[in-house]
């Protein structure tokens, strides 16, 4: 997921103008590059950007049935927990209709006498019985025998063809598309409530608030979690899957509103003489968020309700796509949309530090730059017979002009490299006749290059 920072800032100050309306409007919500703040306030805000993030998603994921979270992480022990998106499809072939079609009527007129004649042609339709049976479902382990159903549907439409070959295959079984949820589960705390997120930054592989094990383990999975959700999404929007005349199960919809708010709040100047502090980050009111987020999920359902038809438990009266279409394509996009932005806060921290570093600075240092400097730093240091030499020789014969030049180069520029010069240990030589054999030797030049 390739980061974008216009974007990022645009979608955070639009949901600052939403949590404005949620929370306290007084609070003064600002991107963390327009706030004064320590290091460690950027740890605090990769963890609870991932907090945040995965109360949201857990919050989709109940949504979709899988309420029991708690249970499953008593009942796996060392298994993994999966959760599988499958779907069947067939398409019978169901009759063969004949109609008379007539044409407009043309009129003529013959002695007054009006006389009108139109054309019938006789169609052959072909009706066929499109199929699919869906389903998400959770199971332990290796075995989906055993998997429990979160949610599904089964529905049928109608499909007419101008002749008799089959639109879709009889059978099409759609490849399971799988998730781990081990990780998910390692954060629930066993006596409930938020997920939990440190960083170990005592841990030697803790490099930076965005690189390091916690937050790379959190950024693998919501990697994965989005490419579960879009190939769910794609399934029921596809064009390639609904060519046969089958409606869409996406439908204009309003945004469900993310928890995930990456800002700060400046403190106030009382609260400053107390803390180390000088910012704020919004841990405390991740649960109203969390129920902002679902308020607008109801209403986001109750759009698509008056868009879509009503699921049915009879699978020949049920329409397709339905309400559970509906619903399960923007819980996915929602999804899509949360894991979008949790790398995009992971990347934009290391933004932040980026950005601070070159200030430092005061430019930023590129190769070309520091192998300027070290040319410059080995000048002072080493002695003139060691110095490194451009690596750019003449090419000519004995006592005559150079007919060319030997060089390699870099940027139009020949490279320095570093020259040990040692009479050769072998000689080469070569007969001239039977009489005569000539052997020359000379000089030898190591060179190394240092990029």
């Amino acid at each position: 997921m390739q980061f974008n920072e216009a974007r990022f800032e645009l979608q955070v100050r639009n949901a600052i103008c939403a949590a404005q309306k949620v929370l306290d409007g007084s609070k003064d919500f600002r991107l963390p590059s327009e706030v004064g703040h320590a290091y460690r306030d950027k740890y605090l805000l990769a963890e609870y950007s991932t907090i945040a993030a995965l109360i949201g998603v857990l919050d989709c994921l109940t949504v979709l049935g899988l309420d029991n979270l708690a249970q499953l992480r008593q009942q796996s022990g060392s298994q993994a927990v999966t959760i599988r998106f499958s779907c069947k499809e067939t398409c019978d072939f169901e009759r063969e209709q004949t109609r008379d079609v007539e044409s407009d009527v043309t009129t003529v007129h013959i002695n007054e006498e009006r006389i009108g004649s139109y054309t019938v042609t006789t169609t052959v339709e072909y009706w066929w019985r499109y199929c699919y049976s869906w389903e998400i479902s959770v199971y332990l382990g290796t075995n989906p025998e055993n998997a429990i159903r979160l949610t599904g549907h089964k529905a049928e439409t109608p499909i007419k063809t101008a002749s008799k070959h089959a639109p879709r295959p009889a059978v099409r079984m759609v490849p399971p598309v799988d998730l781990n949820l081990v990780y998910l589960i390692q954060q629930l705390p066993s006596s409930g409530g938020l997920p939990r997120i440190l960083i170990d930054r005592s841990s030697p592989e803790c490099h930076t608030p965005s690189r390091n094990p916690q937050i790379t383990a959190a950024r693998d999975f919501f990697d994965e979690l989005h490419a579960w959700a879009k190939q769910v999404s794609q399934y029921f929007t596809s064009i390639d899957n609904h060519d046969q005349g089958l409606p869409q199960a996406n439908a204009a919809k309003l945004p469900i509103f993310c928890p995930l708010l990456p800002v700060f709040e400046p403190a106030l100047e009382q609260e400053n003489k107390q803390a180390d502090s000088e910012t704020n980050v919004l841990l405390q009111d991740v649960v109203v968020l969390l129920q902002e987020q679902q308020r607008s999920t109801k209403e986001q359902f109750s759009i698509l309700a008056k868009q879509f038809p009503a699921m049915s438990t009879d699978s020949s009266t049920a329409q397709l796509p339905s309400i559970a279409e509906a619903k399960v394509v923007a819980i996915c996009d929602h999804i899509m949309r949360t894991a979008q932005l949790f790398s995009d806060v992971v990347d934009y921290i290391e933004r932040l530090l980026y950005h601070q570093l070159i200030a430092a600075l005061g430019q930023e240092i590129t190769p070309k730059a520091f192998g300027e400097f070290m040319e410059y730093h080995n000048r002072s240091l080493l002695r003139p017979e060691y110095q490194p030499t451009v690596f750019a020789y003449s090419v000519r014969q004995a006592a005559h002009d150079p007919e060319g030049e030997l060089s390699i180069e870099e940027d139009l520029k020949p490279i320095s490299t570093i020259v040990r010069q040692q009479q050769a240990r072998l000689s080469m030589g070569f007969n001239i006749n039977a009489g005569c054999h000539l052997i020359y030797s000379d000089e030898e030049k190591r060179k190394r290059w240092i990029e």
